[in-house]
């Protein structure tokens, strides 16, 4: 197996990385978690963590030390994923490298996902990679879907305009803005090596999630 990820591991054009060094100065606390820094290191944390879910190719990756990449976006799912799993890959005495990885959006991220995602790895003490699209960001996205369409319109190419943003039908600033480009910086940054790729998810917040497997494969 090539590859262990929940993103296609194609190469993907367009693609900028660059890893963040973290703070000297130790933050109390991680803002987007409402919870103190224990935590983050281990104290209090059992009694209120549940197992991590696993399945027997998940526990064989682990144990060959695939390299573990969890995709951050400075919110509550994907920081207590983070923190569940840096417990879990100390307990079990993992030595694979780990990273947290974000995808910029750009100017429609709220203004502490960047802070709240360094915050996060001081506070595992992992390394921080940061992608971005280099054609543009989100918004650019969105401006250049419309003016596209509207020329189809005018010249009569199309017979609808359609919404130029993403909604829960077209998540192509998924598919574009974040999944294409992770799976590109991580085939580029462990070529060869298996991959486990983490992304939060709370089961609660719909049926489709709820009914997600734990760990689908993509080659």
């Amino acid at each position: 197996m090539d590859a262990f990820c929940s993103a296609s591991a194609e190469q993907g054009r367009g693609d900028s990385e660059r890893c963040v060094p973290l703070p000297t100065k130790r933050r109390q606390g991680i803002l987007a978690l409402d919870i103190d820094a224990n935590t983050a290191t281990g104290t209090g944390w059992d009694s209120e963590c549940p197992p991590i879910a696993l399945t027997p190719e998940v526990e064989r990756l682990l144990a060959a030390d695939a390299a573990v990449a969890i995709g951050v976006s400075g919110g509550k799912d994907s920081g207590a994923v983070a923190i569940a799993v840096d417990r879990h890959l100390k307990a079990i005495g993992h030595a694979g490298p780990r990273i947290l990885i974000h995808a910029d959006l750009g100017r429609v991220e709220w203004r502490d996902s960047l802070p709240a995602c360094q915050r996060l790895a001081e506070g595992i003490g992992w390394d921080l990679v940061i992608v971005r699209r280099q054609a543009g960001d989100l918004l650019h996205r969105w401006h250049g879907r419309w003016a596209n369409n509207v020329a189809r319109y005018a010249a009569l190419e199309c017979v609808q305009v359609i919404v130029p943003w993403s909604t829960p039908s077209m998540r192509f600033c998924t598919s574009e803005m974040k999944t294409r480009i992770i799976a590109s910086a991580l085939a580029k940054r462990f070529s060869g090596r298996p991959i486990l790729n983490i992304t939060g998810i709370r089961r609660q917040e719909s049926a489709n999630r709820r009914g997600k497997p734990i760990s689908p494969h993509y080659a």
